[in-house]
């Protein structure tokens, strides 16, 4: 059979198939994933630069990019080293990833705008099991036997699948699919499929900063289509549009604030070429996704948008009742892993770090345009554009979804891996206040329980959140009730941010979570129902 095998030597050289012929292979193979035509795939029409492609079902939340990394500087014994480096940087809690398969390069080139292998692998099939979803890669055979397909099939998991030279079973953490593949050393590239949970519809980012891999993202025309995501729907979504509607009229009735309308603007929710769409922008090695509507009635459907003009009438003043960064404290001892990952991220503009949060906080993109233009122009001059709104955009109050409480509820969790889609925004806002000059002051911060019987002298403690403080005891005294505790803070490191908040007459001091302090004296019960707490700063974790 060997002999068989050798006498029918393909030349690799030539391509054996038109390119007609090969998409008509791609698409017919990707309708065979899940047996039904529910599959759209985006190819670039370029030759040597056909870096990127994109694919989603139109019924799904995930989109998979397919990304070619050129390896800058390596050689054939290093490559899994590169390929290793660059999948930890991507994803923290990857583990090891196990390929079967010798790749032979002997003798072959591969056509540039497909997916189609001229290479031979010992085994046909390998089973994949990311997070709860579970693929086989097959391999399907061209005809003439010149080339093959390899895709991922979605399939049942079966325990009693032999995991022997025919199948591979990979399990790791995360939602990362790899193919890689091996040409001469100075010419080296890997195929990484990347896994985007994406509800909104926006197309996936994939933020490539690697010393060996250069990970290329340029506009790709063909895969503007796939914008047209779930808010452009086709089908009959009345009873969507109804619950929207209905999650918005009860958020309006929580505040009530009946003078506080919001504006409600008809928006496009079905005709394509009603719409304006900006697809692509470009800041950095980003491929972000934007979608502007033109604000125009279609037919008799209408979605609530919120404008950020209405937005900001819904931003509410500082009151005894809304700004309560002040109070915003949790006495708890669970003695938490520190936060150190967002320091290892990338500077990233005000826009790009808010938009892996975008499903966290109700209308954030509204707010991060509005903490832009109130930060045209910084009084601190070290301060740039984005780092300046970042620090407003923590001061903002919006009731029980403001931008701080969301975030420091994520600060104060036992689920550290949940603060990961906040790690831009961490890293923009640690890098704005470390230009700011840190503080040797008194600070202010309140609680509106008595809290006193939590504190004795010499008790250490770790405050894990940001926290607001004020060097003036008055603002702070003005969010407390009777029976409410008051914290006299010694800061070594506060940071002075009250020009850059949304309130700037409220002398607000920054501690950065991770800040550790001390019970200087036990508490003091004052006239009135208020408790008195002297702490220290010792450090910062």
């Amino acid at each position: 059979m060997a002999e068989s095998q050798s006498k029918q030597e393909i030349d690799y050289s030539v391509v054996p198939y038109s390119q007609q012929q090969i998409d008509n292979f791609i698409d017919e193979d990707l309708k065979l994933i899940l047996n039904e035509n529910l599959w759209n795939e985006y190819k670039r029409n370029k030759e040597t630069n056909d870096i990127c492609s994109v694919c989603k079902m139109p019924n799904d939340s995930i989109w998979w990019m397919k990304v070619k990394g050129e390896i800058c500087v390596g050689n054939m014994d290093n490559i899994d080293d590169l390929l290793d480096k660059s999948l930890k940087e991507r994803h923290h809690e990857w583990h090891e990833l196990y390929l079967d398969g010798d790749i032979y390069t002997d003798k072959y080139q591969v056509h540039p705008k497909t997916e189609i292998c001229y290479f031979k692998y010992k085994t046909p099939i390998k089973f994949v099991s990311p997070r709860d979803t579970c693929y086989l890669k097959m391999r399907r055979d061209l005809p003439d036997n010149q080339a093959f397909i390899l895709s991922y099939r979605s399939v049942t998991i079966n325990e009693h699948i032999p995991l022997d030279k025919h199948c591979v079973r990979i399990t790791f953490n995360g939602a990362h699919m790899i193919e890689k593949r091996k040409n001469n050393p100075n010419q080296g590239f890997m195929y990484t499929y990347i896994q985007h949970a994406d509800g909104s519809g926006s197309i996936p980012k994939l933020f490539a900063n690697f010393a060996q891999c250069d990970i290329m993202l340029n506009e790709i025309t063909g895969v503007r289509k796939a914008m047209l995501n779930p808010i452009n729907r086709p089908a009959d979504n009345e009873q969507v549009d109804k619950d929207q509607q209905s999650r918005f009229n009860k958020k309006l009735s929580q505040k009530e604030q009946s003078d506080n309308t919001v504006a409600k603007e008809d928006v496009l929710t079905k005709k394509n070429d009603s719409s304006k769409f900006n697809y692509w922008s470009r800041e950095d090695k980003i491929i972000k996704g934007l979608a502007e509507y033109s604000g125009k009635n279609i037919e008799n459907k209408k979605l609530l948008v919120v404008t950020p003009a209405s937005v900001q009438q819904n931003i509410l003043p500082a009151s005894n009742e809304t700004n309560v960064r002040y109070c915003d404290i949790q006495l708890s001892q669970k003695k938490l892993p520190a936060v150190y990952g967002y320091l290892n991220s990338p500077l990233l503009p005000l826009e790009a770090a808010t938009d892996p949060i975008l499903h966290l906080v109700d209308n954030l993109n509204r707010y991060v345009k509005i903490a832009k233009q109130h930060c045209t122009t910084s009084v601190d001059a070290s301060l740039t554009h984005d780092e300046s709104a970042a620090i407003y955009l923590y001061t903002m109050e919006m009731g029980d979804g403001s931008f701080y409480r969301i975030l420091n509820k994520a600060l104060r969790s036992e689920d550290r891996p949940a603060l990961k889609p906040w790690f831009y925004y961490l890293k923009l806002l640690d890098y704005a206040l470390n230009k700011l000059k840190s503080q040797n002051i008194v600070a202010w911060r309140g609680m509106h329980t008595d809290a006193s019987k939590s504190f004795k002298k010499d008790d250490e403690i770790v405050w894990w959140s940001i926290n607001s403080c004020s060097s003036s005891v008055d603002i702070v005294k003005n969010f407390l009730g009777t029976n409410s505790t008051l914290f006299l803070i010694e800061c070594t490191n506060g940071k002075d941010i009250s020009s850059d908040t949304a309130y700037p007459n409220e002398n607000e001091v920054i501690l950065m979570p991770g800040t550790c302090l001390k019970v200087v004296s036990d508490p003091l019960d004052h006239e009135g129902g208020l408790h008195i707490v002297h702490l220290r700063e010792t450090e910062t974790i």
